[in-house]
């Protein structure tokens, strides 16, 4: 079946271009023969004048209507329906072809995917940890539908998931937060904005960015700095970018660091170590396999590998959370393509010494 669509394709591919070519031919010369034809007969010179103007101005398009339609010339009428039918003869079965062969290749394509997929999640067998080990944290909880968050909500997480009785219901379009325990605060993103979220009602409320930091656009990743009591966002788009907001002053500040070619999402600072760090994820990846680690002025600390790398749908990168648990990371992702709709995000820790991914609870649950 490869083989035939490659060639289905190869051969749609070859007549487009042979058809382009015959079609390409046929207006260089067509044009030409038209003028003549239409300047050497004997039609009145009003009429005459008229015709030579408009395939002087209409050229290719003008000169097909003329010998199809307008000519006196018997053989200029046969030679243009035959350059037509000709064009058309090649370029109709071979677009068929070629659409096909295209049709052909995205069927092996999304099968191929899908067994590596299938193979990713056999594959993904991380060790269990007791559920206690992990100390609370505040993270948003998703309900999926077909194609992104149904719901989201600011809840508190433990092991065993989210305390639904703690979570505020909040804008759909809300993507990243970090949580100021100190002051009960909760700093987020959409998918271009910043801002926090307001206690009671759960409303995302937009701060504006101090425009002298420069270009602020496609924030991936928040965290809270507890101590400088500050606000760190990642932008990563072709470059990666570290900005710091203080809650006291309401100033902005833009590290000076510009990683180009790193597509990073989400963010966490750990104050175990005092290091920031994000997930690396590119959008046609469909496994989680690093981290990256940063020091609180952005400069790289170098990757962490993920063991075993974790399995993700595709489009993930709008659910895709970090979030720091006493000296462990939380990963908190969208539910693999077979979950049903409505279904919740699925939890792992990851020990950011070593890279080891561990599953709350029983084995079985990670899947």
């Amino acid at each position: 079946m490869e083989i035939a669509s490659g060639l289905l394709g190869g051969l749609g591919l070859l007549g487009i271009l042979a058809a382009g070519l015959l079609g390409f031919v046929t207006l260089l010369i067509l044009p030409f023969w038209a003028i003549l034809e239409c300047a050497l007969s004997r039609r009145t010179g009003g009429w005459k004048a008229f015709l030579l103007v408009l395939l002087f101005f209409t050229w290719g398009l003008g000169s097909l209507v003329y010998g199809l339609f307008v000519t006196t010339s018997k053989l200029l009428r046969i030679v243009t329906v035959l350059a037509v039918v000709g064009v058309l003869a090649i370029l109709v079965p071979s677009v068929i072809s070629l659409l096909a062969g295209a049709g052909m290749h995205g069927k092996l394509y999304a099968e191929q995917v899908r067994q590596e997929n299938q193979e990713l999640v056999a594959q993904f067998q991380p060790v269990a940890i007791s559920s206690g080990d992990l100390e609370a944290f505040h993270a948003l909880h998703f309900t999926w539908g077909g194609l992104g968050p149904a719901t989201a909500a600011v809840a508190r997480f433990t092991g065993a998931g989210p305390d639904l009785d703690s979570a505020r219901d909040t804008d759909r379009g809300v993507r990243q937060v970090a949580f100021d325990r100190e002051n009960r605060r909760t700093w987020a993103l959409t998918a271009h904005e910043f801002g926090s979220i307001e206690p009671a009602s759960g409303r995302f409320m937009k701060i504006d960015v101090d425009p002298s930091v420069g270009d602020f656009s496609w924030p991936k990743g928040i965290a809270f700095d507890p101590t400088d009591e500050r606000v760190l966002v990642m932008t990563s788009h072709v470059y990666t970018l570290f900005y710091r907001f203080d809650p006291r002053t309401s100033e902005w500040e833009r590290l000076p660091v510009e990683i180009r070619d790193l597509p990073l999402v989400a963010l966490t600072y750990a104050p175990a170590d005092g290091c920031l760090y994000a997930l690396e994820f590119r959008s046609s990846e469909r496994a989680l396999r690093r981290l990256q680690r940063f020091n609180t002025e952005g400069a790289s600390l170098g990757p962490i590998e993920l063991h075993p790398a974790v399995p993700v749908p595709d489009r993930a990168d709008e659910g895709l959370q970090l979030v720091t648990s006493g000296e462990k990371l939380v990963l908190i992702l969208p539910p693999l393509p077979n979950g049903r709709p409505g279904a919740a995000s699925r939890t792992y820790v990851v020990d950011p010494r070593t890279g080891e991914v561990f599953a709350p609870g029983a084995p079985s649950a990670a899947l």
